[in-house]
C-alpha cells in the first residue's frame, strides 16, 4: 500500500479521526467536517456506554426487568448534553 492509500484509509477511520480530533497539536488537519464527525461518533459511544452500564448493574431474571429506569434516562441525557457542551 503506498503512503497516499494509508493516509486515505486512516483519514476515513472514525476512531483515528476521533484520535486526532482530541489531540489539539494536531487536530487542525482535519477537514471541517471530520471534527463534527468525530463529536458525533464520540457522544454515540459514550451514549451507548452509558446503557450497558446502566443495564449490566440491573439484576434482573427477565428481559423485561432489564429495561434502564426513565431517571437513569433522563441523568444520563443530561450528561450526554453535558458533554455536547465540552465537545
Amino acid at each position: 500500500m503506498h503512503k497516499r492509500e494509508r493516509e486515505t484509509a486512516l483519514m476515513n477511520n472514525d476512531c483515528f479521526i476521533i484520535a486526532i480530533y482530541l489531540d489539539p497539536r494536531i487536530n487542525s488537519i482535519l477537514t471541517d467536517e471530520q471534527p463534527e464527525k468525530a463529536c458525533d461518533h464520540l457522544v454515540q459511544t459514550y451514549e451507548r456506554a452509558v446503557i450497558l452500564f446502566s443495564t449490566s448493574n440491573v439484576n434482573s431474571t427477565a428481559p423485561e426487568e432489564s429495561e434502564v429506569p426513565d431517571e437513569e434516562l433522563s441523568s444520563s441525557r443530561s450528561t450526554v448534553t453535558e458533554l455536547n457542551t465540552f465537545l
